[in-house]
């Protein structure tokens, strides 16, 4: 009876975990979305006379490997996607850390986008920030933990 009271007990754990762990964050999960427009008047950077095209963009880490980038779904749409962290990017768990990417409009013109972050592990054993900045050309866009995705309006000339 004992062995059956302890079974039935692991059991429930076990459960209640399953419902536990179906949506928690995950750290390499999270993206980030950046809404480009001209400073002028607020209209998207791709419009037709602006210099700047969409399929031109390039974002590339540190090292130089370009990463993956959800350009607009249209030529005249704003906004661009990508994850803040990439699955080859296995950071070490509590150690404060940085990335830099290039955010690549042309040769002559990119902007930087730093993250500092500390991982750990959570109830469901994913990667989850404990600590996550985001800066963009050195400006604070994002401060705080546990984050599900970030957005931000980047004004150009």
């Amino acid at each position: 009876m004992r062995k059956l009271l302890i079974l039935l007990a692991g059991s429930s754990v076990m459960c209640g975990c399953g419902e536990k762990c179906e949506g928690p964050p995950n750290a390499y999960e999270t993206g980030v979305t950046l809404r480009l427009l001209r400073s002028a008047d607020n209209s998207s950077l791709f419009l037709p006379g602006t210099g700047y095209y969409p399929d031109s963009l390039q974002l590339t880490d540190q090292n130089g490997q370009v990463l993956p980038l959800a350009l607009p779904s249209f030529p005249r749409a704003a906004e661009v996607n990508f994850l803040l962290l990439q699955t080859s990017d296995r950071s070490a768990l509590s150690q404060r850390l940085s990335r830099t990417y290039y955010l690549r409009f042309s040769a002559t013109d990119q902007d930087t986008i730093q993250s500092e972050y500390e991982l750990f592990n959570n109830d469901c054993n994913r990667p989850e920030f404990s600590t996550l900045k985001v800066f963009y050309n050195g400006r604070l866009l994002y401060e705080g933990g546990h984050s599900y995705g970030l957005e931000a309006i980047i004004y150009k000339p």
